[in-house]
């Protein structure tokens, strides 16, 4: 992310579709670390490479500032690919670079 770009960090659960490495299609929960106005970080099982694209979901819970919760749906393209670093994480660091584009919808929950 840049340096003046406002990154936030959680740890959300998000569903993600796309090809993998094998260029199969795949579905996968996965936890939303972090997303900007330009960059999303997700935590995928899958192996996935540089430049396949990607969609995500996920439901933004209700805080006291939004009086509802919404599914936020995105994409984008994985800039890169980092294996878990630390005890007690499986899988993959993926960074995203997020299209311009994104759909919010209310909850079904």
């Amino acid at each position: 992310m840049e340096k003046n770009e406002r990154a936030f960090e959680f740890n959300l659960p998000a569903v993600v579709r796309g090809r993998d490495a094998q260029a199969a299609e795949f579905v996968e929960p996965a936890q939303l670390s972090s997303v900007s106005s330009e960059e999303a970080r997700l935590w995928l099982k899958t192996q996935v490479e540089p430049g396949a694209k990607l969609n995500f979901s996920l439901v933004v819970p209700r805080t006291l500032l939004l009086g509802s919760s919404f599914r936020l749906a995105l994409s984008g393209t994985v800039h890169d690919v980092h294996p878990a670093s630390s005890p007690g994480r499986s899988g993959r660091l993926v960074r995203l670079r997020l299209d311009p584009s994104f759909r919010i919808s209310p909850d079904a929950a």
